[in-house]
């Protein structure tokens, strides 16, 4: 099934109905121009100019025959809506009663470590460091939800994570320009560097995510590809090459929601 474009469906039927209200306004005033003209006859064929005579004169500008008036009940049917330019996306989608989507965001992290034996703590600096970036305590609330899983890799020997985040609507403008400035990667470094003095065997893994291809990112706009990338989350849900080995500690699947959408 097509997807709807509603700002495009918005603005096609407001052309439309202001053109069917530019084309009955013009009828009702052509209308009232005949009827203003008409009740001139008939007021002149009721009282005669009595030094002309009423069956040879009649003025050119007069309507002879009652004119008939345009159906006045279809005047509701080209109530004016907004104008378009006068509306947000989040107006137009609340016209039409539709929930507008709110985009999220998909982040790949991947330090600099294939080939390491993972270990919980390796685990946990990874979970901490996602959590810590979504709760952004003291700051913004950036989003709303928070998915990821932390995964091995085909060889069993690969810490990563892939991360969906939604973002909160509230700061929805702000949240773009973080992403788009890769504002993102950098407070990301920073709580994983933070994290890695904490853990006991992480001593110089602080800089693992320096890496140009460390920490990914794709915006998502169309619900679509979220729920493609939610699914990529769950190991069975992969397409076969994109599996990973068998592992006791992984994978390390976790949700959690601000409550502020």
């Amino acid at each position: 099934m097509p997807k709807i474009n509603y700002v495009e469906k918005y603005e096609k039927e407001y052309a439309h109905i202001l053109e069917g209200k530019i084309a009955f306004d013009k009828a009702f005033k052509e209308y009232a121009l005949a009827a203003c003209k008409y009740n001139q006859y008939r007021k002149a064929m009721l009282n005669p100019d009595p030094y002309k005579c009423p069956n040879k004169y009649v003025d050119s500008s007069w309507v002879t025959e009652k004119p008939v008036a345009p159906d006045v009940s279809q005047q509701a049917k080209y109530e004016l809506m907004t104008r378009p330019q006068d509306m947000t996306t989040s107006d137009i989608m609340e016209y039409y009663g539709v929930e507008e989507y709110i985009p999220s965001v998909f982040i790949n992290i991947s330090p600099n470590w294939k080939g390491v034996v993972i270990t919980e703590n390796m685990i946990q600096t990874f979970k901490n460091t996602i959590e810590d970036y979504f709760r952004n305590v003291g700051g913004m609330e950036r989003y709303s939800k928070l998915d990821y899983v932390l995964e091995c890799g085909k060889e069993g020997n690969f810490l990563h994570a892939h991360i969906v985040l939604k973002i909160n609507k509230i700061h929805m403008k702000s949240v773009i320009t973080h992403l788009n400035k890769n504002n993102h990667a950098r407070d990301l470094r920073r709580i994983w560097n933070k994290n890695c003095s904490i853990f006991e065997g992480m001593e110089g893994m602080g800089g693992l995510l320096e890496g140009r291809h460390s920490i990914t990112k794709n915006v998502i706009r169309i619900v679509d590809m979220e729920i493609d990338k939610l699914n990529y989350l769950d190991e069975e849900k992969k397409p076969e090459a994109h599996k990973n080995a068998l592992h006791t500690l992984l994978p390390v699947r976790h949700s959690e929601v601000l409550g502020i959408n």
